[in-house]
């Protein structure tokens, strides 16, 4: 009889723990997303649009942070297993913003159009910056108490390597319109003399971006050419005029929120290091029996 009932009861067994075994995906991002006992709410807003795109219904969506690892949750998708049309089309919607960072920490060289520099110009850096504000350039209104003036937000990434003291302004000449943002004048000696240079990055989507002038990259200490390149500036694009108490008001966490949150609105490659939300990712995992 103890045979019997040990047979008979086999299938259930097997059938139980394939039910238990509900569809999940596991997802680590490059930042904590604990709060307190939960999850950033960044983050479950960013992951809910996210999964009901793909047709997941929120309530049926069970969110779980990892223990030990406060960088990774888990998310539960349905009860049931998963279509084969579903796997895809989670793996085609992660796998991307995994396989964009391959191309970080990215590189960027240094080239003249028409001569051959001294020497190489070539540095490496992550897309993760300090968003700051400038002012329009040549106006000179310090002196006053008061202004409506014109903010500019800008992000400021730190490099692996410092350059040799440059200067890179990309070319606003009449008639340079239709030139990609990439290229510009680049000076190299305190002699200020210029050349006609163009800036390479190993990252396609930020190569696109610059030469599409989506983003413009600026290089320069503004010391007349007297110390290495430490940083490189990406302008994001204008934030409006504002009323500002010489420079002080530029300094405000309002307006650095807003200037970061503009960056990462234009995307790749800022989205990926900076803000809260899905394209943090770093790594996803899909846990399911495949039917």
């Amino acid at each position: 009889m103890r045979t019997s009932l040990r047979t008979a009861l086999l299938p259930v067994c097997l059938l139980l723990a394939a039910c238990g075994q509900e569809p999940q995906v596991k997802l680590r991002f490059d930042e904590a997303i604990r709060e307190g006992a939960g999850i950033k709410g960044t983050y479950l807003d960013s992951l809910q649009r996210l999964f009901q795109e793909l047709g997941y219904r929120p309530g049926h969506l069970r969110y779980t942070l990892v223990d030990g690892d406060d960088q990774a949750l888990m998310v539960r998708l349905q009860s049931g297993p998963l279509e084969a049309v579903q796997r895809e089309a989670l793996t085609a919607r992660f796998t991307p913003i995994v396989q964009a960072r391959e191309h970080w920490p990215a590189t960027l060289e240094i080239t003249a159009i028409e001569d051959a520099l001294p020497m190489p110009l070539r540095t490496s850096f992550t897309a993760h910056g300090r968003p700051f504000m400038v002012k329009q350039a040549n106006l000179r209104t310090l002196d006053r108490p008061s202004s409506l003036e014109e903010v500019f937000c800008r992000i400021e990434v730190k490099l692996n390597e410092a350059l040799p003291p440059l200067s890179f302004q990309r070319a606003r000449n009449w008639g340079d319109e239709d030139q990609p943002g990439s290229i510009g004048v680049l000076s190299v000696d305190s002699e200020n003399v210029s050349t006609p240079a163009r800036l390479h990055f190993s990252d396609p989507e930020l190569q696109k971006a610059v030469d599409e002038r989506l983003v413009e990259v600026i290089i320069d200490n503004n010391d007349h050419l007297t110390s290495p390149i430490k940083e490189l500036v990406f302008e994001i694009g204008s934030m409006g005029k504002h009323v500002l108490l010489g420079q002080r008001t530029l300094l405000g966490d309002g307006y650095e929120e807003d200037c970061a949150h503009m960056a990462v609105k234009t995307g790749r490659p800022f989205n990926l290091f900076m803000g809260q939300g899905v394209d943090r990712l770093t790594a996803f995992e899909l846990l399911d029996n495949e039917g």
